[in-house]
């Protein structure tokens, strides 16, 4: 290694030939024959020929059966033995010559061994040659049982099988969640599952809903043998898709699990590819056998076929156009047949959870938790995987992650009492209807974030004339409280038509989205949506369809519809007053049924703004820091706390609604998970009451709420101390998994008194009382920011804007509540500086 850090290679200088050696070379050259004096040059023009070969060359590999040789070459000269299978067709067979050269004396030759390897053919290799390594993170790794390296003439298309067998690295999952079957355990994803199970069949009013087939297959699966319990239950949380059985290894179940993967395709728990019994056994055609098979095989393969192609993506698509694109004709079907045939023998069995028992098990986690119940995982294991044709649960609900998160001490959930009096769902039709709903909103859903819109589309359509909901239901949705309706089949589709609408607008066919828009609005649903759907429908009418007096007559009925929340009033009326100016006749006036809103003060602070190209959503600015004069990069808010950092204000939040909103849990953490509300906590891994943000959070618990907001307004008054009960609340349960609460939001429990005693006692109970009557929309729109000192104890709550940016509708109805309720508010505008040079 030279100084540089760049390693240099020399090639050894030769010592020159003596001229008695230079003369039994050239004698020996005249002895050879003419034909072993041009044997490299037939080899180079044998690789030639090779890759030239075309697809037709394939078609007669399958068609006239053509044979493939090996040879095995050794090498002395390495001082690890090993060998190498030689692939050459029969037509151009030309044996390679090589030639024994002396080791050095410091090398010792290792003994040969008289074990020979077989050598196989590519015709001969399958599934039974490979054995598989387990890495630390689960997955599996391919290597030869045979420890041979294979490698065609063909130089672009070699497939290299490594020499040494890895060490085994068992995947070693966390020894304390793990539990060996040798001691006759079962580990916490049986455990947990079936504690999920046991609960469902305890409870008299669930219970019911899985009579039947469905209660005889939960009985099946409980009478299964705990090692196939838990390999089931492992499948079940992965992907629905095919896998190959050798594939599948949890070296903790057992280090081989043909055992239990046959008991599960018995029972019916899985499906499989290849078993003695056909009539059970799945076939699969050839592009979903290719979408299993892994790269390696893949590349065999291609050496059957002769194909030259390195990547699994140019060997799929030269079979497929071998099998589809040619002419039909006696041996089409022949070559298919073959070329399947030698798919399945290089995969062996493959394996796929049953879908009829998969969704047995996701009604019961609907059952379970039919509110977090909408699917973790994306829909793509449904709808892109090949070979997945059956209607499907689409997804392992998260709440099953929860509960194994739980029992392995990574989560802790809050203290409440669970208290059910009323089953979420009434009979079995309402459940297979639900979850029928369910699986049609994650398939729009997954559609939408692919930008498939005119598949989602077509998934709308489906659903909206297979929703077959009965007036039993209807009146049922109607009966129930508003936090209980969200785990209705009516609910389900309704987002789904909300969907609808706006995979509609992305299409541009703007006068079906306002048909939608209507329906909605028509169906007189009590939503935080509605003023959205108002405003969508006037901005399709006067801009797409260029019908401005009709959208004058929409935004005349939402600002007489007491159901439309302030903002989208205050929104809708500034749309109002353009229509005005455009001279368009309006026979309403823009500020009718609203208030005037109070207005903040704002001040204008510059800074350096960076190029549009080096520009990103969170750095936009950059400043310089003072200790080392270096210049970093920065946001709009981060410019604005460092100005009020240097006007008296030394600590600051950027948090919007999370900082009033952890104040409003830590002061009202004993009221959220108080007992004695019913239905509001169905089992015991929630982190939020049901009715959390609804409007039934506060008619439930309003006399409890109202006492505490009187006691928030005293603060330290004779009846209840703020200070000690944030203390209290902040020591017995800081770090317990509650989505209303940022814990890492303050250094400490005395950071968050500080802040609460700077905003001052009547905004802070102004504001939390504005939160729990307005829910579902008080979290957006609060300011950016809340800056403070400690003494003399003051706050000030800030918006920061930059270059640009205007205020929204929701932003001006808080800036309004909180001016009235006597906090100190501020606009702060950041505006770049005449020079943009770096």
């Amino acid at each position: 290694m030279t100084s540089t850090g760049i390693r240099r290679f020399c090639i050894p200088k030769q010592p020159k030939k003596k001229e008695h050696e230079q003369s039994q070379e050239a004698s020996l050259s005249q002895s050879l024959p003419l034909e072993r004096k041009r044997s490299a040059t037939e080899d180079h023009q044998a690789a030639d020929v090779k890759r030239r070969t075309t697809s037709d060359d394939a078609i007669e590999i399958l068609d006239e059966d053509v044979q493939v040789k090996t040879e095995v070459v050794s090498k002395p000269t390495s001082s690890r033995s090993s060998t190498r299978q030689v692939l050459k067709p029969k037509k151009y067979n030309t044996k390679s010559k090589t030639k024994a050269v002396k080791s050095p004396k410091s090398v010792k030759k290792e003994p040969k061994s008289d074990k020979k390897i077989p050598s196989k053919s590519v015709e001969e290799i399958s599934f039974e040659d490979f054995t598989k390594t387990v890495t630390s993170n689960g997955s599996t790794k391919e290597v030869a049982k045979n420890s041979v390296t294979t490698k065609a003439t063909n130089k672009r298309s070699t497939l290299k099988i490594n020499t040494d067998i890895e060490k085994e690295n068992c995947a070693v999952l966390d020894v304390e969640n793990e539990k060996s079957f040798a001691d006759g355990e079962t580990s916490i994803y049986a455990v947990n599952f079936l504690k999920m199970i046991d609960s469902i069949m305890d409870s008299e009013t669930d219970w019911p809903l899985f009579q039947g087939s469905d209660a005889d297959l939960i009985e099946k699966f409980k009478a299964l043998d705990p090692s196939c319990q838990e390999l089931y239950v492992r499948l079940y949380q992965r992907k629905y898709m095919w896998l190959a059985g050798d594939k599948i290894a949890y070296p903790n179940i057992a280090t081989d699990l043909s055992s239990q993967l046959d008991t599960l395709f018995s029972e019916g728990f899985l499906d499989c590819t290849i078993s003695c019994n056909q009539n059970s056994s799945v076939s699969l055609t050839v592009a979903e056998l290719l979408h299993i098979l892994p790269l390696k095989r893949a590349k065999i393969l291609s050496k059957y076929l002769n194909i030259n192609c390195n990547t699994k993506t140019e060997i799929v698509r030269f079979i497929l156009n071998l099998c589809n694109n040619r002419q039909p004709n006696l041996f089409s079907h022949s070559r298919e047949v073959k070329i399947k045939a030698k798919i399945n023998n290089l995969l062996g069995p493959c394996y796929r959870v049953n879908a009829d028992r998969k969704n047995v098990f996701g009604r019961c986690m609907l059952v379970y938790d039919a509110v977090s119940g909408l699917f973790q995982e994306s829909t793509s294991s449904a709808s892109s995987n090949p070979g997945n044709n059956k209607p499907i649960s689409r997804c392992t609900p998260s709440q099953f992650s929860n509960i194994l998160l739980a029992s392995m001490n990574k989560v802790i959930y809050p203290n409440y009492e669970v208290n059910v009096t009323t089953p979420m769902f009434s009979n079995r039709e309402e459940l297979l209807a639900y979850e029928k709903a369910c699986n049609y909103l994650a398939d729009v859903r997954h559609a939408v974030e692919t930008s498939e819109y005119k598949h989602a589309l077509e998934i709308c359509l489906e659903a909206e004339s297979n929703s077959q909901l009965s007036e039993e239901l209807m009146e049922r949705y109607s009966s129930l409280p508003k936090f209980a309706r969200r785990c209705t089949p009516t609910s389900v589709y309704i987002r789904i038509k909300s969907f609808k609408f706006e995979i509609l607008q992305r299409l541009k066919r703007y006068e079906l989205a306002c048909d939608v828009l209507r329906e909605l609005l028509n169906q007189n649903i009590t939503t935080t949506k509605r003023g959205y759907w108002f405003e969508r429908l006037a901005l399709n009418l006067e801009h797409h369809l260029k019908d401005p007096k009709a959208a004058v007559a929409v935004i005349a009925d939402a600002l007489k519809d007491s159901k439309v929340l302030p903002s989208y009033h205050i929104s809708l009326s500034e749309r109002l007053s353009k229509l005005k100016k455009n001279k368009i006749v309006v026979s309403i006036s823009a500020d009718e049924g609203l208030k005037p809103l109070l207005e903040s003060q704002q001040i204008t602070i510059t800074g350096r703004l960076l190029p549009k190209r080096t520009q990103t959503a969170k750095a936009r600015f950059m400043k310089r820091v003072e200790e080392n004069g270096d210049m970093i990069l920065c946001s709009v808010e981060e410019l604005a706390l460092d100005h009020y950092r240097e006007n008296g204000f030394p600590i600051g939040l950027h948090a919007e609604g999370s900082t009033f909103l952890s104040l409003f849990s830590l002061l009202m953490w004993d009221i959220i998970f108080i007992s004695g509300v019913p239905n509001v906590f169905r089992n015991i891994y929630q982190h939020l009451p049901l009715d959390f943000n609804t409007e039934d959070f506060y008619l439930s618990r309003k006399s409890l709420i109202d006492q505490r907001l009187k006691h928030i307004q005293e603060w330290n008054g004779p009846d209840f101390n703020c200070n000690a009960h944030i203390r209290l609340i902040w020591k017995h349960n800081r770090g317990v998994r509650c989505t209303s609460i940022n814990w890492d939001l303050f250094k400490s429990c005395e950071s968050a008194v500080d802040l609460a005693m700077c905003i001052g006692s009547k905004v802070l109970a102004g504001v939390m009382r504005y939160i729990v009557t307005n829910p579902g929309y008080t979290r957006s729109g609060l300011p950016d920011l809340v800056v403070w000192q400690p003494s003399p104890p003051k706050a000030k709550i800030v918006e920061v804007k930059g270059p640009g940016d205007q205020l929204s509708a929701k932003q001006k109805v808080w800036i309004h509540t909180l001016i009235s309720l006597g906090a100190d508010v501020e606009v702060c505008r950041v505006e770049a500086n005449a020079s943009r040079k770096l």
